[in-house]
């Protein structure tokens, strides 16, 4: 039983460290002065962009920066509390893979309870929330911690999916967590299935700024893996063919 839980973790953190290594190798521009009036607008993308600057610069300044700028901001706060969260989640990958895992442990405790006491949760809220309680295995000390944060990860999934059905956020973290977790104990029967359909949804925040769009490259990315580990070959082609076909489309 330990030994399958410390696969769980391996399998985990290759996951999470694996996030976005594109932005790694993003051009980095100047920095722009921060001004007055903070707006919600392009956040993801501002969170997923300052990622890239970490790595570069080797050092967290931008994402503490924009850290700064969420817990001042006083506008929409149902949605601030939101992002702050994710860029919690990006702030623990960064310290991860800084190998500084006092601080990312810091980092993915704050993400985790920043919406365990929102109160009046989306679904939305939901599959960030066991996104991010995904990751703590990496931080846990014994297997019935271990056992602990399962369970945790599926009650909010079930509380998501009761809230929306349709949202391809709760499908990626319920398809690629059910990678991680052992045959012997019923892994893998969700994986294909969700990320499927994470992949399959139409997004239903294409129109907003300010909410989450993120989950579609992930469901592809962790669907290959599955596929790869698989050793199923035909899969993996075909569907590297349509993640080249629909991500690039959108880099042009």
């Amino acid at each position: 039983m330990n030994r399958n839980f410390k696969n769980i973790v391996f399998a985990v953190v290759c996951s999470f460290l694996a996030m976005n290594t594109q932005a790694q190798n993003s051009e980095i521009t100047e920095i722009q002065s921060v001004e007055n009036s903070f707006t919600l607008n392009g956040i993801q993308q501002k969170i997923e962009k300052s990622l890239g600057e970490a790595f570069a610069s080797k050092n967290g300044l931008m994402l503490e920066k924009l850290e700064k700028q969420l817990s001042e901001n006083k506008e929409n706060n149902q949605w601030n509390l939101y992002w702050k969260s994710y860029l919690h989640l990006y702030q623990t990958i960064f310290y991860l893979k800084t190998d500084n895992k006092e601080k990312a442990s810091e980092y993915n405790r704050k993400s985790i309870d920043i919406l365990q006491d929102k109160k009046d949760k989306n679904a939305e809220d939901y599959a960030l929330l066991a996104n991010n309680l995904s990751l703590s295995f990496v931080f846990m000390k014994n297997q019935m911690e271990a056992m602990q944060i399962d369970a945790e990860i599926r009650e909010n999934l079930q509380k998501g999916f009761r809230l929306q059905k349709e949202n391809p956020r709760l499908h990626y973290v319920e398809g690629n967590y059910d990678t991680h977790i052992p045959k012997q104990y019923d892994g893998g029967k969700k994986a294909e299935t969700s990320l499927l359909k994470a992949i399959s949804l139409p997004e239903p925040n294409q129109n907003s700024e300010h909410l989450p769009t993120w989950g579609k490259k992930e469901a592809y990315q962790s669907l290959l893996k599955w596929y790869s580990f698989d050793n199923q070959k035909e899969k993996v082609n075909e569907l590297e063919r349509k993640f080249h076909e629909k991500f690039s489309e959108k880099s042009k």
